[in-house]
């Protein structure tokens, strides 16, 4: 699909070897899959500068929802040529675990007086 729309494609998959990758991505990075692997590659181009759009092809899509990308992927596609790029917020939360939570536009955390934020 995206080749048929003019763009020379590298794929990676995020259960091999991706990382590597996107040391030296291209011009723009597509996170293709569920919520789980947006967040992941969003966290590794996280202040990289390299722009990223998502192609929500998951269960829940929230993250895609939350940024307004919804219906036929090649329509979508199609607009990425006119399309101007956008920062959009990006934090990251500790929750006990190994990895650090990411968290979007999606995230409705409350926040109280016994929260605590780093």
């Amino acid at each position: 699909m995206l080749r048929d729309e003019g763009y020379e494609v590298s794929y990676r998959s995020t259960d091999q070897d991706w990382k590597k990758a996107l040391k030296r991505p291209g011009d723009l990075v597509v996170a293709a899959g569920g919520d789980g692997t947006i967040a992941k590659v969003a966290r590794r181009l996280a202040h990289s500068g390299t722009p990223l759009t998502v192609m929500p092809l998951g269960t829940a899509n929230n993250i895609g929802k939350t940024l307004g990308i919804a219906g036929d992927a090649r329509e979508f596609v199609r607009t990425w040529r006119d399309a101007a790029a956008e920062p959009f917020d990006l934090g990251m939360a500790t929750t006990g675990s190994d990895s650090p939570t990411c968290l979007w536009r999606v995230a409705r955390i409350p926040v109280t007086a016994s929260s605590t934020w780093s």
